[in-house]
């Protein structure tokens, strides 16, 4: 199917974060690497012009795409006309209830999509909050936000996200793009990434938002040894015994404690209190 011709009504608009993806090559690239199988249900955010639902429409069992641009969504309904392989959804992403998908996909479904950049984050929350009835999520973000997403203990990028996100998916950087493939051109290099929900989280939390508060509080001065953060919240630093110091190197700076030891750590200052 032909991409949607873009015209002066559907010129990018910097309110919703628009860069089109224009190369055919990349959009390949995507698609082929979300592995899409004739019984699948596809679910893209943001299509824009239409570049990856084309293809998307060729090897899946059904698309749906969620645009919040009313133009786009006109446009794109035009392009595919009554085709049943695809719906068109002029929605907010994060506004929209994915029961419908859930339901209809029998079983589980992908995700496929060039992210709006200045949401990313509420979006991969919302996708985690429904992360069982997900196979895969393939999609493209800001260079920084891939380096972020995938970190590992002791680097620069690993953060409270880093950790938030790796407990609950598998990430894998895929490949980058140059700001030459979109119009119009972004001013950084893009990332392709893979996400893959785990069936087990590899660590059992009783209060999962209560740790990942803890975990944001310990970044929150990132540069200082734990015991000086935690001592400045009466929540947590009164839990500091001698017991915990023993079990726990407090000189530490949170960027080089692995998700484990965070669970340890939260877990000796909750008995403590």
């Amino acid at each position: 199917m032909k991409s949607v011709t873009l015209k002066k009504s559907l010129a990018p608009k910097k309110k919703f974060g628009q860069n089109f993806l224009t190369s055919p090559a990349v959009a390949e690239k995507i698609v082929n690497a979300a592995e899409l199988k004739a019984t699948d249900t596809v679910l893209e955010i943001g299509p824009g012009k239409g570049v990856l639902t084309s293809l998307m429409t060729d090897r899946c069992r059904k698309v749906w795409a969620v645009e919040i641009d009313a133009r786009l969504a006109e446009a794109l309904s035009i392009m595919f006309g009554q085709s049943v392989k695809i719906k068109i959804v002029n929605q907010d992403i994060l506004q929209y209830a994915l029961d419908e998908i859930i339901e209809e996909s029998r079983s589980s479904f992908k995700v496929v999509a060039n992210l709006p950049y200045n949401i990313t984050v509420p979006i991969l929350g919302k996708l985690i909050g429904c992360r069982q009835h997900i196979a895969s999520i393939i999609v493209m973000v800001q260079k920084e936000m891939a380096d972020r997403l995938s970190a590992k203990p002791g680097s620069k990028d690993y953060g409270s996200l880093s950790i938030y996100v790796q407990y609950y998916l598998n990430v894998e950087k895929l490949f980058n793009v140059s700001p030459g493939s979109f119009f119009p051109k972004p001013k950084i290099t893009s990332s392709v990434i893979k996400l893959t929900p785990r069936e087990i989280p590899p660590v059992i939390l009783e209060d999962e938002s209560d740790f990942f508060d803890f975990v944001r509080l310990c970044f929150s001065q990132r540069r200082k040894m734990l015991r000086s953060v935690l001592k400045q919240h009466n929540e947590w630093g009164g839990g500091i015994s001698n017991r915990v110091s023993a079990e726990m190197d407090l000189t530490r700076r949170a960027e080089t404690l692995n998700l484990n030891e965070f669970v340890k750590l939260y877990n000796f200052l909750k008995a403590e209190k």
